[in-house]
């Protein structure tokens, strides 16, 4: 699925996704096609390479209507994901239920799994003393191994 694609209005539900009417972590991979400078809320301009990033993220409960949030086109920007997703393209969604991990916990573990470098400090974590909650990759993120697959 794309970010820009006509299918992102659906329900997720419609998707497969009822289950997750309770919380969980999610991760999103975005494939961002050119460079670019994006203000990111009150983290201000950042720059962003060509390439792909992975956010990882947690909705306490009902994860298929933060999930369908980031998604939903021309929508008030509220979380910092919501401004990169205006320029890249969704090419993935993984998704944890429950609350067995949290989610500084499977970002760093994607980090190092290989999924990634950091990229711009305090993305996604104003409400956590982690560095953040992103990271970019020149080629498609999570080698093979870490449940992420392959571009498609």
């Amino acid at each position: 699925m794309r970010a820009n694609d006509k299918s992102r209005g659906e329900h997720l539900s419609q998707r497969g996704f009822s289950r997750f009417a309770a919380g969980g972590l999610y991760q999103l991979v975005i494939r961002l096609p050119r460079p670019r400078r994006i203000r990111v809320g009150s983290l201000g301009i950042q720059p962003f390479a060509a390439g792909y990033y992975l956010y990882t993220g947690r909705a306490r409960r009902d994860l298929e209507r933060r999930i369908r949030t980031h998604l939903a086109p021309r929508r008030r920007r509220w979380w910092h994901i919501d401004y990169l997703m205006q320029y890249g393209r969704l090419r993935q969604i993984r998704v944890r239920l429950g609350r067995r991990l949290s989610e500084c916990a499977l970002h760093r573990q994607s980090a190092a799994q290989g999924a990634g470098t950091p990229w711009v400090r305090q993305f996604g974590a104003s409400d956590c003393r982690c560095g953040g909650h992103l990271l970019y990759s020149r080629r498609w993120p999570l080698p093979k191994g870490t449940g992420g697959g392959e571009e498609g």
